[in-house]
């Protein structure tokens, strides 16, 4: 075969660009001119129909045609109609058990593929003259690589591009741990585009970012945000900013101390015979499960199964410090507003039915609910469980006790913005949590703690996979429903000491499932969590 001209295809801006080539096919007896596609002669392959026909001489003299290798020499032998073979079809492989048209495909190199069908992602302007760029960056015709007077991206005489797909990330590998294994853990650098295992980062990143992400490197270079600890630091003293963002009517710490002194003294006493001879002294009636002193509540004597109120702290200095963590590891993660309520955004609150639960959700004891809204009655009035958020480079934000707390002792409601299972697809956020279970993504509730909420998604998550690590958690959650709608309350499961950490099974009552079936419910896979 020889290629003896070229020609440029009807309606083509420039009309020297070619496109077509004239190929003309010979033997010794016969030759025949075809007109071809330039894509198709640089993806095909050219092979004789008939195999066991002896080769013929190659004649490589500058002033002759080069002759296939493949090409016919019996002359009395008609001639082999050529035949222009898609790359990686044998001669000797059957019609029936070629790929479907679908599915073939050439990789030219690593990341490049030629497709026989037009790629999805690659889409001409409606006059097919000029090829739109890739979206990637990476894959942009370099300059250098051009023939003068062509513009970067516009020159495709071939018409290949619609049938090239290339993956500018194919060869990346873990920059930590430099193994080519798990992709669909690999999240990219939207700056440098290295790649980072998701595991492999620290703090353990649960989800692909959907947004832009940096890795170390460059947040570091761009300055974009500051350490959290000098983010604490700059609020050291804006109290009055600290109250105003959990919605607190104090301007200081001293002002709620001075408020509530007389329950602060009574919590001090840290005495339940004080609690029930207050509550004596007030005339309570027996049937009732909580009083009042002052403004606070307390409950007259708790029963063997009663969740418990927590102990505020009782140092003006450490109770500072302990809401000044607080808020600043929820501003520092981007959440625009605390809350003690959930937040309906998009939303129907009518969706927050419990009879719509496919696992029946079971009921509360009266004495229980009645505890629980004393708690967020506490909570209102600026009393919260006894915990410092703290951050730590390599585990990321932890809850750490301040003071002892027992077992059954509310630590709080696991609080957010109420979204679909759908919706909940889009969001970046590693603390979803299940509110209720349609079995339907499109009824089916989540809480994304994302921007509004409380302290709860900062509760450290366990790994599932190791016995000594399940062994940890100390947290657990019921959900029930109270004034006809779903809640989700923390308490501890055992006594917690000051100091301890305070760790929660993110994925309990589930197992037995695959890791399918989790990612349905909107759980995660632990397994690589310290």
């Amino acid at each position: 075969m020889n290629v003896i001209g070229h020609k440029t295809p009807p309606g083509a801006i420039n009309g020297e660009e070619g496109g077509i080539v004239i190929v003309q096919f010979q033997d010794s007896s016969t030759s025949k001119d075809v007109e071809l596609d330039l894509l198709q002669l640089q993806s095909a392959v050219l092979r004789k129909v008939r195999d066991s026909v002896p080769d013929r001489e190659v004649d490589n003299s500058p002033t002759k045609p080069v002759a296939s290798p493949s090409s016919p020499a019996d002359t009395n032998t008609a001639a082999a109609k050529p035949v222009l073979e898609w790359p990686g079809r044998g001669p000797n492989k059957n019609e029936d058990e070629s790929i479907e048209e679908d599915d073939q495909h050439y990789d030219i190199c690593e990341g490049l593929s030629l497709h026989k069908k037009r790629c999805n992602d690659n889409i001409r302007s409606p006059d097919h003259d000029v090829a739109r760029s890739p979206t990637t960056s990476a894959a942009v015709n370099n300059p250098c690589d051009v023939r003068p007077g062509c513009n970067v991206g516009m020159w495709d005489p071939a018409g290949c591009y619609d049938h090239l797909s290339w993956d500018p990330y194919a060869s990346t590998v873990c920059e930590i741990c430099g193994i080519d294994k798990d992709d669909t853990r690999v999240v990219i650098c939207d700056e440098c585009h290295s790649g980072f295992h998701t595991y492999c980062l620290r703090p353990v990143m649960v989800n692909i970012p959907k947004d832009d992400w940096l890795c170390s490197g460059c947040c570091g270079r761009s300055n974009a945000q500051i350490s959290f600890e000098e983010y604490s630091e700059n609020m050291c003293n804006q109290h009055c900013d600290i109250f105003k963002y959990l919605g607190l009517p104090y301007k200081n710490p001293g002002e709620f101390f001075s408020i509530h002194s007389e329950a602060i003294r009574l919590f001090s006493l840290d005495s339940q015979n004080a609690v029930k001879q207050r509550a004596i002294s007030q005339q309570v009636r027996a049937k009732n499960i909580v009083f009042d002193v002052g403004n606070l509540k307390f409950i007259r004597a708790p029963e063997k199964n009663d969740w418990l109120l927590p102990t505020p702290l009782l140092s003006e200095d450490v109770y500072t410090s302990s809401i000044l963590s607080m808020v600043a590891a929820m501003q520092y993660c981007g959440m625009k507003s605390y809350s003690v309520d959930h937040t309906y955004s998009g939303v129907n609150e009518e969706m927050n039915d419990p009879s719509l639960e496919v696992d029946e959700i079971s009921q509360m004891s009266k004495r229980n609910i009645s505890i629980f809204q004393a708690f967020k009655h506490n909570t209102r009035e600026g009393v919260f469980p006894p915990v410092q958020i703290i951050y730590d480079e390599n585990f990321g934000f932890y809850v750490k006790a301040l003071a002892c707390m027992p077992r059954q002792t509310i630590i709080g409601e696991y609080l957010g913005e109420v979204v679909t299972m759908e919706q909940s697809s889009q969001s970046n956020s590693d603390s979803l949590m299940v509110l209720l279970d349609t079995g339907d993504p499109e009824t089916s509730l989540i809480i994304d703690p994302t921007r509004v909420g409380n302290t709860a998604r900062f509760l450290s998550g366990i790994n599932n996979r190791s016995l000594m690590s399940k062994r940890k958690a100390n947290i657990r959650t019921r959900r029930f429903f109270m004034d006809g709608k779903v809640h989700v309350c923390l308490f501890t499961s055992r006594r917690i000491e000051a100091g301890e950490t305070l760790n929660y099974d993110y994925n309990a009552g589930n197992e037995g499932k695959d890791v399918g079936q989790w990612a349905q419910s909107g759980f995660y896979d632990t397994s690589n969590f310290f």
